[in-house]
């Protein structure tokens, strides 16, 4: 209620200070934007798959092969894509907000899924791979 309040009084002051109708709709429907996800219902699917969100009519979903590390903060945990921190996580990875449930459960779950994911993901690329490798070697003439 707090943040709509906010939003409101924003946009007043938007009309209010640069005396423009079209401004004002243009500060509303950006701050809406903006904070959508704090507004909209978000419900989190754990399949063994991968991680779904659906918000509204947006569905992402990441397969847990495009996982590459899980962490974890007091209210939700961050599947991201990359190894190492990156600036770009918040951006590429999902973030899940654990919102009464297990948070140690859900954690673990998805820690092994995203585990699993990687074990399939190496016996595939090996399996790829042939027993031995070519022994063609490269001949390199010589002029004269």
């Amino acid at each position: 209620m707090f943040a709509i309040v906010i939003v409101l009084g924003m946009v007043v002051l938007t009309r209010i200070g640069l005396q423009s109708n079209l401004l004002a709709v243009i500060a509303l429907a950006t701050l809406l934007v903006s904070t959508a996800p704090f507004f909209l219902p978000t419900r989190y699917t754990m399949t063994r798959r991968g991680m779904i969100q659906q918000r509204a009519r947006v569905v992402r979903d990441r397969p847990w092969s495009s996982i590459r590390r899980v962490s974890a903060g007091p209210g939700a945990m961050l599947l991201s894509p990359y190894r190492v921190p990156s600036w770009l996580e918040r951006h590429r990875g999902l973030i899940v907000m654990f919102d009464g449930a297990n948070r140690a459960e859900v954690l673990e779950t998805a820690r092994r899924l995203v585990a699993d994911a990687a074990a399939t993901a190496t016996v595939a690329r090996s399996a790829q791979r042939p027993l031995q490798p070519e022994l063609a070697a490269h001949t390199q003439r010589s002029g004269g």
